[in-house]
């Protein structure tokens, strides 16, 4: 079983604040409708106060409806995150995992959902627990989502290209590898996690793409040693102690030449 490291999830911390001010937002428009309701009994015709008190509390609900809907859509990536983890810990005892890791450039900090660290090579996973048919090429700016509805209709959505956004990390990584001195390979990986995707993706770069379906391909590829670098120990410390103690480079760079 692989090693774990875990770091705290943004994702978590923003499923937990769409619930709340879904909560918040559900209450004060309930309390709102009351005393308007209450006041337009009590004076026989709507007041303006009852009709200004309706208004708000009509607002509210759909402030409430917007963040119930970015609830769901973070707590099924937080699952999917949760699943992947599980799933990942079964790669060999020599690898080790690094969930939620953050890359951190001046006042800007990056995200990452998993970093794996094997003897042959870096990894990064992007996770994402799409369903319905997803569509795309590597190239595309976006991609489609498209779920069939109860009454057989589609809903076509637009989301980001996991593949340039994949990339884009593997960017950020090499910036803070060369900063803190390590030579490793890195390689940006793909993975669907929900079982209930049907992946429409036209190839056209090196990037590969997996699928929860064939995800002992994902295996394979991350244990295989076909070319890859090999990633020494002294390196391997260098970039878990990054991460878990959120030290920037710099700061490290400065206490190695005291």
């Amino acid at each position: 079983m692989a090693k774990t490291v875990k770091i705290k999830s943004k994702l978590k911390d923003t499923k937990k604040k769409y619930l709340r001010m879904s909560v918040i937002s559900m209450l004060v428009s309930f309390i709102m409708l009351v005393l308007a309701i209450y006041i337009s009994v009590k004076t026989d015709i709507p007041s303006m106060l009852s009709i200004v008190l309706t208004v708000i509390g009509v607002i509210l609900i759909c402030m409430c409806l917007l963040y119930s809907k970015k609830y769901n859509i973070t707590k099924a990536g937080v699952q999917g995150e949760k699943e992947t983890l599980c799933f990942l810990k079964d790669l060999p005892s020599d690898f080790t995992v690094i969930s939620n890791p953050v890359i951190k450039e001046k006042d800007k900090e990056f995200e990452l959902d998993f970093l794996i660290i094997g003897s042959e090579g870096v990894f990064i996973i992007e996770t994402k627990n799409y369903s319905g048919i997803v569509r795309g090429s590597t190239s595309d700016y976006n991609w489609k989502q498209i779920k069939i509805l109860k009454n057989n209709n589609e809903r076509e959505k637009t989301v980001k290209n996991p593949v340039k956004q994949a990339e884009y990390q593997m960017r950020k990584l090499k910036r803070l590898f060369k900063e803190i001195n390590v030579s490793a390979n890195i390689y940006p990986v793909v993975y669907f996690a929900n079982e209930n995707v049907t992946l429409e993706y036209t190839v056209d770069e090196e990037t590969p793409v997996f699928v929860i379906k064939n995800k002992e391909m994902l295996f394979d590829y991350i244990t295989s040693n076909d070319g890859k670098k090999t990633v020494n120990s002294f390196e391997r410390s260098r970039i878990i102690n990054y991460f878990k103690d959120g030290t920037y480079p710099k700061k490290q760079n400065e206490e190695e030449s005291k």
